[in-house]
This record gives C-alpha cells, structure tokens and sequence, in this order.
C-alpha cells in the first residue's frame, strides 16, 4: 500500500458545523485546509466521532488521486478559543490506497468552538467556498502545528495494530457464482455473536462462555464486554442505557444492515434518534443501500429471513400484559424480557408494520421470503442464535418466570406460530404475496443428541402441532409453502425416528405441495472439513482436483440419503462455504473457495435440492466473510465503515 502521510491542519471559520445535515439526511461539507485542498466528506457520530472519505479534489494543478474511498477513525477532538481544532488523541486511523491521507475529523455540537453557539438544525448547512488567504494560520504556527501533528500521526501509525482487510475481491471476485435458489438474512432481525466478532473473532459457534460479539453498529461501536447472544446484549444495553436507547439501537442496525437505505425514525415515527438528537448528526446511508438488488443482480428467487419469537411478543400477552400487552405491535420497538430468563435475557420487538415494508421491497425486486422463527422463549436450541446462550435451553421443559407461571414455554411457543401465521393471513396483497413460506422453527433441539434438554417425543409432538396450525389456516391456499427444519443433531436416531414422523405427519400430497423437507448441510465441521493445520478432510493445499472430488463425495453422500428419506419438496436452507468452523485455520484460496460452492451447488441441482448459501453479509465480522457471506464472494460487499475493537478498546 503506498500512502504518503500529509496532515492538515483543518481551519473552521467557513463553517459553522462540519456535520451539515439535520437528521435523517447526509452530512456534507467543504472544510479548507492549508494546502489550499478541499475534500468533500460524509460524517456520523456515533458516540464516538468517525467519517468516510467519499470524494478528493484540489485547488492547485496537482491533484489528490482517491483511488478507493479511505476510511479514518478518531475520537478525542476538542476546541480552542480560536476556532480551530487540535488533536487530543487518535487511537486507529486507516488508509487505503490513497495517494494522500487525510488527518481529519467529524464533529458534533458539542465539540464546536467555543465562541459559536450550535446553530439550529435548520441552519445547519456549510457555504462551500474557501476562506480568504488572510484568514489562514501564520506560516510559523502553521508549520510547527504540522510538523507535530504528522509526528503524533507516525507514531501511532508505527504502533498500531493495522485494520483487518474487509475489501472484498472488487478486482477479481468469484467469475461467476453458481446459480442458487436463495440466501439468509442472518445477523439481520435475529442476532449471533459472532456476526459482531471485529477484529477478534475466532469460531462460527462459540467455544467459551463470554461470547464473541463486541459491538452492534452504528449505535454500539465499542462495549466493556463480549456478550455472548442477542438477549444478553439487550438487556445489558437496557440495563446501562435505558430501554429508550436500546431500542434505537436496535432500530439503527436493522435499517441499516440490510436494505434500501438508512432512514431516521424522523421519518418513521416523527422524531430523530437519540444519538442523532445528542449529536446532531444524521445517519449515514446504508453501505448495503443495494441489498435486495444485489440479490436480484444474482438471479436469486428467495430470501430467509431468520427473525426471534419477539417479533410477535404481543401474543405472550395472556401470560402478562403488563410486560408482552401495551406495545403497539405494528409501530413500536419495545424491550421485553425473556419469559424464563427474565432477569439475564431481553429483545427488542420488530414493528410489523416495518416489516412488511421490507416484504413489499423484496416483491419489487422479484425476491420472495421465508419467514424463518430462529429463536423460542427460554431457547429451544443449544446456540448462540437462541437468544439466551449460554444459559441452557428451557423451552422444552420449563414453565414462564413471570405473570401467569403455569404457562408453558412450549405453549407460548405454538402463541408465538399461531400469531406469525395469522399476521401472513392478514397482510395486504403484494406483502403477502412476497412470503414464499414460514418455518415453524429452526433447527428444533439443536444439540440435544448430547446433552438431553428435552424428549425426542415432544420435540416431534410440538411440531406436529405447529405443523397443524399451518395446515388449518388459509396460508396452504395462498402458495405459501411449511420449509419443516429438521436436524439430526436432535435425535439420537434420525432415520429411524424422525423420517417416519415426517411421512405419518404429512400426506404425499401435502409433501409435493406445501411440506417442504428441509435440512442443513455444513462441512465445516466433521470428515470432510478443510483446514491449513492437521486433521481435518483434505489440507488448504492440496491439489485441486483432490479437494473437489472430497468435497463431492461428502456433499452427494448428503443428497442421495436426503432424496432417499424424503421423496417430496426437499430444501438445504443453510449452506456455506466455510471450510472450518475455526476460521483463522479455515481455507481462504479463493479457487478452493470457488470449488466448495460450485460442488455444492451443482449437487444440490442434481437432487432437485433448494439452496440456500448463509448468510448474505457480515461486515462485522471480517475474518468470517470468506466462507459465509456471498455479498462479499461476489464482490458486492463495501469496506466496512467501522472496525469493532476488542472490548476496553475504542477508536
């Protein structure tokens, strides 16, 4: 990478605020440098101050040459009496591939001189045009204020750990993906830890305890801890900040992890965010603003969309209403406590009416959803997505901790199917034309094989329930079709006991028509794995056409035995290219990575067999994206536009 480091030292009387937006739009503005240079800047402060450079120009003849927009992290900055800014700290500032670096910052009102008062948001707007020579910082003072601000900025260059490279291959991405029927949402509505690794992620599912995930963007840059599943990050989050800003939270990083574009709950709800209120900052647009596009441009037909039991918390109102009954579903993020682990464990509801905003944007770009229940009260399976790892799931034989105690949880479970299903029955038109299917639950007693948390019987009884709800209600009539998630994980014998259940529980009909079997497929863990260290499958480095024929043995074993137990629809509704659940020891050749999916793929064809590759991205997690996120494979994925430290660390 060749950069040469020039600081500038930012001169601020043309503008009153560097952030020159009101929420809910993008902040621009032209600061003025010494060099007489111009760069033309999008800035957010999210309790921490950090900007993306998109734009370079200069006055002079020789100009700067932006090759890829580079991306700065910095906190720390304070004001003096005259108007100008003066580094305090910087903690991890990166360039990338650009002729010349920027020492640069974003503000927000708080941080502006102190001889001007913050305007209102309003009159934030920047005049774009330079100062007067006069007004420029004497030669002297100028040159030794440079000299030991490109001081600090070397040192610390010199001693900081770089950033992880996130770029995807934007020169050279994957030729050309095989065709595949769909992808997930994962990290989207229904959270896992290590989607939020950072920099220090290690494992696809946690070994320890603590968790991996260290922050939730754009809200939560930085936190004290790991945490380990989305319902202790809530209710740490509401705990330390208050419900308010943890359901901002929330609703920043579903508006801007997957979508159109970031909007602000100006717009949705008549007010801004909170942090954009505290700082005056807008929120950035989306760095996936061409999400459902992208899958579109890749010809993929479905979209699963893994979502918890909270998106229709209100159906645990008969248990307590006071705590699950006086939201208003369709417009409000609410915090409401886990029914079980009510005292650790708390989500953050999905406004429905938000949601099937997102099923009408998915209809435009001809892509149709599965709607995926991937988490239970008191967690049904044994997994970081649960909700409430690494507290032991309860669902199977609890009963609920709050309001009515006799409840269930396998009951409030089939409250939470029957709502999910009477909301499909009940959305207008293009939305429910956009649902392709519902998946009663995912990965039903995951883990339970090993450790017994609930009865092989009523994991097959609960489901058959559920399954009865669907077949009852009007949804089989409107081609929505039951994806019925299976896992041998869960049953000491799969064969022998779960593929009889499936064909008393649904008639041949039923399965050519709406019961769709569905399995998942992964080789990062077992035989077949690939790793750079001993023992797995095959090594990183071995020939070529060695891995493919491994790869292909293992995945057509899986096919055959799928297409031989169950003779109806058939779906794979989580594959990847992950070769090593361990990523650090996990294959990143980008032919070997080629070659995993198209064996996959092509075998999955072969058995009439829907794919669907998991996930679509996690820009939060960067040394997983090789081997799971396909925006990246393609090539599609931005640079990330922050870096989540460890915790105890901050930008």
């Amino acid at each position: 990478m060749d950069s040469d480091l020039v600081t500038w030292n930012v001169i601020l009387d043309t503008c009153s605020s560097p952030l020159a937006a009101a929420p809910g739009s993008s902040a621009s503005c032209w600061l003025s440098f010494w060099q007489r240079a111009t760069v033309h800047f999008s800035c957010v402060g999210l309790w921490g101050l950090q900007g993306k450079l998109l734009s370079c120009a200069a006055l002079g003849s020789k100009g700067l040459e932006c090759l890829t927009p580079g991306l700065w992290f910095a906190d720390g900055w304070r004001s003096d009496q005259k108007g100008s800014f003066e580094i305090s700290k910087i903690r991890n500032i990166r360039f990338e591939r650009v002729s010349w670096s920027l020492a640069c910052m974003a503000s927000s009102r708080e941080l502006l001189p102190v001889s001007q008062s913050a305007p209102e948001e309003s009159a934030w707007r920047c005049p774009r045009k330079m100062p007067a020579l006069s007004r420029v910082v004497p030669p002297l003072a100028l040159a030794a204020t440079a000299l030991s601000l490109l001081a600090l900025i070397l040192a610390i260059v010199a001693l900081a750990k770089p950033a992880p490279q996130t770029e995807p291959w934007t020169q050279d991405p994957m030729a050309s993906l095989p065709p595949l029927t769909g992808v997930n949402a994962g990290g989207w509505l229904n959270l896992e830890d290590w989607f939020f690794s950072g920099v220090t992620g290690r494992n696809v599912m946690s070994l320890v305890n603590r968790g991996q995930g260290a922050c939730l963007p754009p809200a939560v840059l930085t936190m004290d801890d790991y945490w380990p599943s989305e319902g202790f990050l809530t209710m740490r989050l509401n705990q330390s900040r208050g419900p308010a800003f943890t359901a901002e939270a929330f609703e920043a990083h579903r508006r801007s992890f997957i979508g159109e574009e970031a909007r602000s709950s100006e717009k949705a709800h008549g007010h801004c965010h909170l942090f954009s209120c505290a700082l005056g900052v807008a929120l950035p647009k989306s760095p996936s603003g061409e999400d459902f596009q992208g899958m579109a441009s890749l010809k993929l037909q479905l979209l699963r969309l893994p979502l918890h039991w909270a998106a229709f918390a209100d159906a645990l109102a008969p248990i307590d209403h006071e705590l699950y009954g006086k939201h208003n579903p369709d417009e409000d993020t609410a915090i409401v406590p886990d029914p079980y682990y009510n005292g650790l464990a708390a989500f953050a509801t999905v406004p429905r009416k938000w949601l099937a905003s997102q099923l009408r944007k998915a209809a435009q770009n001809n892509l149709r959803v599965v709607l995926d229940l991937h988490a239970f009260p008191g967690g049904a399976a044994n997994g970081t997505y649960n909700g409430v790892w690494p507290s032991p799931p309860a669902f199977w034989k609890e009963k609920s901790n709050v309001g009515n105690r006799s409840v269930a949880l396998k009951d409030a479970g089939l409250m939470v199917v029957k709502a999910m299903v009477q909301w499909v029955e009940g959305l207008d038109d293009t939305a429910r034309g956009a649902v392709a299917g519902v998946t009663v639950m995912n990965e039903p007693a995951h883990m339970n094989q090993g450790s017994a948390f609930a009865s092989e019987a009523d994991i097959l009884q609960w489901l058959s329930d559920a399954s009865n709800m669907f077949r009852q209600s009007k949804l089989p009539g409107m081609s929505v079709k039951l994806y019925m998630q299976l896992i041998g994980t869960a049953f000491r014998d799969f064969d022998g006991t779960v593929v009889p259940w499936f064909h008393k529980t649904f008639s041949s009909q039923e399965q050519s028509k709406w019961a769709v079997a569905d399995l998942h497929f992964y080789i990062a863990w077992g035989g077949c794995d690939g790793r750079v260290i001993s023992g797995g499958g095959f090594a990183c480095d071995d020939p070529l056409d060695e891995i493919r024929q491994k790869i292909d043995g293992c995945v057509k074993s899986f096919t055959q035995d799928f297409r031989k137990n169950f003779g109806g629809l058939r779906a794979v509704t989580e594959f990847s290219t992950g070769t090593f659940q361990d990523a650090r020891f996990a294959c990143q050749d980008r032919r070997v990575l080629e070659a995993f999916l198209q064996v996959q793929a092509d075998a999955y064809k072969a058995a009439d067999i829907q794919p669907f590759f998991w996930t679509w991205r996690m820009p939060h997690g960067p040394i997983f994206e090789r081997g799971w996120s396909l925006r990246w494979l393609a090539g599609l994925e931005l640079p990330a536009q922050v870096t989540c430290p460890p915790p105890g660390h901050s930008f």
